[in-house]
């Protein structure tokens, strides 16, 4: 009897860290796509400024509130990619224990090497570079262009 609670836990724990690398691929397609609309907003909000249909105030207003949105959706983004982490080192210490047949805190055998292996790591890394990029780009050249209009 036994054996068999090991081998469904065994099972479970699987089913989860398969679930986990799932969850992560769907967060990081949300990201993309709302980064993206966030994008085409920012777009919208020139063209309308050209056009002089919105004032430079509201362009203004508008461009900041998109940039606060995409720091707000990185930092949601990454959070939830970092706990999906931690709740796969935890499931890998439970396989761990499950293969060893005790219940001592089995040898999980992670080492820091192994972050840059993982595709998690290099999601974190984009989402980064991709804010950073957002940031630059609004303070340096979106900013300008606005404050500038006619």
């Amino acid at each position: 009897m036994e054996k068999e609670f090991l081998l469904e836990k065994y099972k479970y724990v699987l089913e989860q860290k398969r679930s986990l690398n799932e969850a992560t691929f769907k967060i990081l397609s949300v990201y993309q796509v709302v980064i993206v609309g966030l994008v085409y907003a920012q777009y919208v909000i020139l063209n309308q400024l050209f056009e002089k249909k919105i004032s430079k105030i509201v362009a203004e207003v508008g461009s900041n509130a998109l940039l606060f949105s995409s720091i707000f959706l990185s930092i949601f983004c990454a959070m939830m990619i970092a706990v999906g982490i931690a709740s796969w080192i935890e499931y890998k210490k439970d396989e761990a224990r499950i293969e060893s047949g005790t219940d001592e805190p089995g040898e999980s055998s992670i080492k820091l090497k192994d972050f840059f292996r993982w595709y998690e790591t290099y999601f974190l890394l984009l989402i980064l570079a991709i804010q950073i990029g957002l940031v630059i780009g609004s303070r340096w050249f979106i900013m300008p262009i606005v404050l500038s209009a006619p």
